[in-house]
């Protein structure tokens, strides 16, 4: 099974579960079923970021998602309403919480990912000029882990899909996902609103 399918399965319960709360039943099965089939030609369309090399890019195919959903509702959705169905259906979700539960951003495993992912987003900047810029920084801070991103994969094709009023939220869910785990997120900026970048400093909680 191909990983876009494995992720609809996923977030398509988690949206269902949400939308319904909010609209009606056909409303929730048509909008479904219209997400599905622009989530696949979205995924098709959006520009090379480097596949399996690059270690980033399930954030594309989970938050992907998110961005057909509220493309496919052709403004039925507004954006708040749009990104309060992300974030409560994160917060809800067992399997995101099960998933998240064990993380620990400030081990030096995770470190050491930050330094390879960094290396490789900065190395092939030019190369995919949709994919995030990432670099890290051990100067910022005495404790935990901090990096920041200079560019944004989903920022990047909220901008080609025109729905960068959407990003915000999508930013949010970082925090959503921190809270499942053992780090606590501080965070001063980010693209979405405007800044030079999204800043992550994790500690401990």
């Amino acid at each position: 099974m191909s990983k876009t399918k494995v992720y609809w399965l996923i977030f398509k319960g988690i949206l269902k579960k949400q939308i319904s709360k909010r609209y009606s039943k056909e409303f929730t099965k048509d909008l479904l079923k219209k997400t599905k089939t622009e989530y696949n030609a979205m995924i098709s369309r959006a520009p090379d970021i480097g596949g399996k090399e690059n270690k980033l890019i399930m954030n594309i195919y989970a938050g992907g998602i998110f961005i057909a959903c509220y493309k496919a509702a052709d403004k039925a959705i507004s954006p708040e309403i749009m990104g309060n169905i992300i974030l409560d259906g994160l917060k809800q979700s067992k399997i995101v919480k099960f998933v998240c539960k064990g993380q620990d951003q400030t081990t030096q495993k995770f470190k050491n990912w930050v330094s390879s992912v960094s290396k490789w987003t900065q190395e092939n900047a030019d190369k995919y000029p949709a994919n995030w810029i990432m670099r890290e920084d051990n100067s910022k801070h005495d404790t935990g882990t901090y990096f920041e991103f200079s560019r944004c994969g989903l920022c990047e094709l909220c901008k080609l899909e025109n729905c960068t009023e959407l990003a915000p939220y999508l930013c949010e869910t970082d925090y959503v996902t921190a809270s499942f785990g053992k780090s606590k997120l501080i965070r001063k900026s980010t693209l979405a609103e405007g800044a030079s970048c999204c800043d992550f400093w994790y500690v401990n909680k």
